[in-house]
């Protein structure tokens, strides 16, 4: 017995060194995988749409006082060609709550591989419910004269959840009740593909001191958001919750959404103009990425950025 003993004493105590040593090991891992994160090079292509994002400020034309911001980060990459080559980023626009206020993408495409002129399209969708204004350097290029959004609320079987925690755990459940498809006249018809993790979440208290939880979700061809869908969760004054729900095309041919397969919208044609909530306009046609090259590569070497280099951009990703 007292043999017995020391050998599970010898193997228990090998057995913690080994647990000791695998979390020193996964500590390390993880302290390399953050380092290896921040030296990660951004392909030239998101840099260059990245600026170009940059380059609008937006406004409420009502309030001089509102303040809206872009996401630090793209909210959602458009990573996989679908007709001929092209690229895309979407960020949103955001109140000082948080809240969602327009969505805008900015896409670089080609019709052929090897095709020199480049064109740049930016597309624009208010998620608010009155005006605003967007400008870039300085010039008006979008006001839309109605709300982006209307708001509709519908029922859930169960309770809304009382933490924050859980109410994000319920939207993503909910979300999956929805349903999207697109078409094109000439092209067919499409069902799109839900991503199924929120590309942006939020949380803030409304005028009417109503706790709000929300959710952006996306619907897909392959991986070009199509349709837009918000959800959030509101509080009432006898402590329950209660949800809503709304969308928003961004795309050009027609969208349709159903809920529990009843539909429930559509955008059928889908119409763009720049003083409606749904706008798209060319920043750049037909420009040589190559000029562009150049510039990138001459700012970064007055700067010292030793990441900027001569690739495709479509093909560095």
């Amino acid at each position: 017995m007292r043999l017995n003993s020391l050998v599970l004493a010898v193997l228990l105590s090998l057995v913690v060194a080994h647990i000791a040593v695998g979390q020193e090991a996964s500590q390390a891992t993880k302290k390399q995988n953050e380092v290896d994160e921040e030296k990660v090079e951004l392909p030239v292509w998101r840099r260059y749409l990245e600026a170009s994002m940059r380059d609008y400020t937006l406004d409420d034309p009502a309030d001089p006082n509102a303040k809206f911001t872009l996401t630090d980060r793209p909210a959602f990459i458009h990573a996989e060609p679908l007709e001929g080559e092209e690229r895309g980023l979407l960020y949103l626009w955001k109140d000082e709550d948080g809240r969602p206020v327009a969505a805008i993408t900015g896409i670089l495409m080609r019709f052929s591989e090897g095709d020199s002129s480049w064109h740049e399209l930016h597309e624009f969708h208010s998620l608010w419910d009155v005006s605003i204004g967007m400008h870039d350097k300085g010039r008006n290029v979008w006001q839309p004269s109605e709300a982006g959004v209307t708001w509709e609320k519908f029922n859930v079987d169960s309770k809304v959840g009382k933490t924050e925690r859980l109410r994000q755990l319920q939207m993503k459940k909910v979300a999956r009740r929805f349903e999207a498809k697109m078409n094109y006249k000439d092209r067919g018809e499409w069902n799109l593909r839900m991503i199924d993790k929120p590309i942006y979440n939020y949380t803030y208290q409304n005028e009417n001191k109503q706790s709000v939880s929300g959710g952006v979700f996306t619907f897909c061809r392959s991986t070009d958001p199509e349709v837009l869908l918000l959800i959030e969760s509101r509080s009432k004054k006898d402590g329950e919750y209660e949800w809503f729900w709304t969308s928003a095309c961004f795309s050009d041919g027609s969208s349709f959404l159903s809920l529990d397969g009843r539909e429930v919208w559509s955008d059928d044609p889908p119409r763009f103009s720049a003083n409606y909530k749904h706008a798209s306009r060319f920043k750049n046609r037909e420009f040589n990425f190559a000029d562009v090259l150049k510039k990138i590569e001459s700012e970064a070497k007055a700067t010292g950025d030793t990441d900027a280099k001569s690739q495709d951009p479509v093909k560095s990703k």
